[in-house]
């Protein structure tokens, strides 16, 4: 992400790939206040490769003392003063110049601003009362216990006494067909469950393609053996295949004999987990799907082996 802060206050401003600043209340991105500001004073883009400020305004634009050219660009650096019109309270400094990328800017105070990856937890990852993720569909979603809700670019996000605001990088299609979605999963993804006798140690690999991913033995892997197993007994005696493999969340913890929050904690890990195993698959399904007090395995393709014997399989569609 691209930072600018301002010389007097200290705020800082988050660069979109195309940023417009003006004295003007619609059409900008960044509104600055001052009489000798134009209402579309100046924009920076991301071309690709950098970031450039083009003027449009009248009282000019200056980078590091240098009035610009109208309509001229110039290509910044890190460290670089930026000052829209003549005065001081207008001038801002190039803090970072990295590509766009999807962020949380806080709302007040003087906390980080925060760089989205495939999932994030609010306010941790060792209390995860918020995922942030992006779905199958190559939308942001908000998930909490109080539901699931699609972010778009602007929406606030509480968490606590903590706020931010949800910047997008680039626009999403809330509608891409799901043959859109499957041909960039490019092959299929299978999961096979490796279970011991006494269920004290599960072992999970997937299969992508050509590529076997041991991802080894861990904690989280018994609870998506639970959700898999559930999926599966559905599978015969349920034909509607999204009315397959939901488990209530309360009968969930009862069953593994987890509070609540610990049982989150261990959907993040595993969905987490997943997610950078298969960096490559664009919008990957999430592993663990919720809705409103319930969850269940996210793929219809695992195998599963307890001891050395076949307990089942899904093959999927």
């Amino acid at each position: 992400m691209a930072v600018l802060k301002n010389r007097i206050t200290g705020n800082k401003v988050v660069l979109r790939s195309h940023h417009v600043f003006g004295r003007s209340s619609k059409g900008v991105d960044t509104q600055l206040e001052c009489r000798d500001i134009s209402n579309i004073h100046a924009s920076i883009r991301w071309d690709g490769d950098g970031w450039t400020v083009i003027d449009h305004s009248r009282n000019g634009t200056w980078v590091e003392g240098r009035r610009l050219a109208s309509n001229a660009g110039r290509p910044l650096r890190v460290g670089d003063s930026i000052r829209f019109g003549g005065a001081e309270s207008s001038t801002w400094r190039i803090v970072d110049v990295n590509a766009p990328s999807t962020v949380l800017v806080p709302v007040q105070g003087t906390e980080e601003i925060i760089e989205l990856r495939r999932f994030h937890a609010l306010p941790n990852e060792e209390s995860p009362d918020i995922s942030i993720y992006m779905s199958d569909r190559g939308q942001w979603q908000c998930e909490s216990r109080q539901g699931i809700g699609v972010l778009e670019d602007g929406d606030l996000v509480h968490c606590g006494d903590h706020v931010w605001r949800f910047f997008c990088a680039a626009p999403v299609d809330g509608t891409m067909e799901m043959t859109e979605i499957r041909s960039m999963r490019n092959a299929p993804i299978n999961f096979d469950f490796k279970v011991s006798l006494d269920e004290e140690h599960v072992s999970l690999k997937i299969g992508h393609g050509d590529a076997v991913l041991d991802l080894g033995e861990r904690v989280h892997h018994y609870l998506l053996l639970m959700l898999a197993r559930q999926r599966m007994d559905d599978a015969s005696r349920i034909a509607d295949v999204e009315g397959q493999g939901w488990l209530d969340l309360s009968e969930l913890s009862k069953m593994m004999g987890l509070e609540s929050s610990h049982l989150n904690i261990q959907i993040f890990r595993a969905r987490k987990q997943v997610a950078q195993a298969l960096p490559e698959v664009p919008h990957l399904p999430a592993v663990v799907e919720r809705r409103a007090g319930s969850v269940r395995f996210g793929f219809d393709r695992f195998e599963i082996m307890r001891g050395s014997t076949l307990e089942g399989a899904m093959i999927g569609d």
